[in-house]
């Protein structure tokens, strides 16, 4: 007798372009990672938008911002579509780690995934990055099968959030006093491995913004402009680009900018 294959597919959405992926269960019925430069024809076009996927934190980090370095419980659904409870997801995050996978899901290539096809809930813990970043972005699909041996009547769905690093605070100067002037401190430690520490401090309120330039002087990070009060800052930088891939071992150059000033130091990234 011929065994009867049921098809799953996990979806990745990554810079505005649809990726699928679609497997038989014996092979993608335990998770489905990696799709964000390979992706498949199975099905070629979205599914009939019966179904909704949410993604949701507690606490939640999306409106207010998150901590760096604090966990986070994220929670993914996939409602509506086809009758019955299978159902597969692919969650990738820019930055941060993702750990601690609930019941019917696990961590693979640094991405979470379904580990069977049985639910279409699944919960995963998430590390905010203990470093300074712009924004993170969350890249998340799911889909909604029938397990009739088709893509015909499946109901592939994606989204994308991003969240914001939470302003950054100034440290408590001990006597209190206002800066008397713009000053950007030299990084600690250097040369480093993984994480840096970089201080500034601003006499006044007014716009920073911080970029890291290669020594060709192509700036590889940066972060947006961040109304501060005047008071001494410390951020942590993990070594990573804007998209979160970790840089290579060389000279850099962070610049802190300032109510139109600037003032530049050199650090040394040695892995």
């Amino acid at each position: 007798m011929r065994k009867i294959m049921r098809k799953i597919i996990t979806l990745i959405f990554l810079g505005g372009v649809i990726l699928a992926a679609a497997g038989y269960l014996m092979s993608s019925s335990t998770g489905k990672t990696g799709q964000t430069e390979a992706g498949c024809t199975c099905h070629g076009t979205p599914g009939a938008g019966n179904s909704v996927i949410n993604l949701t934190a507690n606490p939640d980090f999306f409106a207010g911002g998150y901590v760096p370095g604090s966990s986070y419980t994220l929670t993914i659904n996939v409602t509506g579509g086809p009758v019955g409870n299978r159902g597969g997801f692919n969650l990738k995050a820019s930055h941060g780690t993702l750990t601690n996978p609930g019941a019917n899901a696990k961590i693979s290539n640094s991405e979470a995934t379904h580990s069977n096809s049985n639910a279409r809930s699944w919960t995963v813990d998430w590390v905010a990055p203990d470093a300074m970043v712009s924004s993170v972005v969350f890249n998340y699909a799911g889909n909604a099968v029938n397990g009739d041996g088709t893509t015909s009547g499946d109901d592939p769905t994606k989204m994308q959030e991003k969240a914001a690093q939470k302003a950054v605070t100034p440290l408590q100067i001990q006597d209190h006093s206002v800066p008397d002037k713009f000053a950007v401190l030299q990084n600690y430690p250097n040369p480093f491995n993984a994480n840096t520490n970089i201080a500034y401090r601003i006499d006044r309120p007014g716009e920073v913004h911080i970029g890291i330039f290669d020594i060709n002087g192509r700036e590889v990070f940066q972060t947006k402009n961040q109304h501060q009060n005047s008071g001494l800052y410390h951020i942590n930088w993990d070594a990573k680009n804007d998209e979160g891939f970790a840089l290579s071992s060389g000279i850099y150059i962070y610049q802190v900018r300032f109510n139109g000033l600037s003032k530049t130091k050199k650090l040394i990234l040695a892995r």
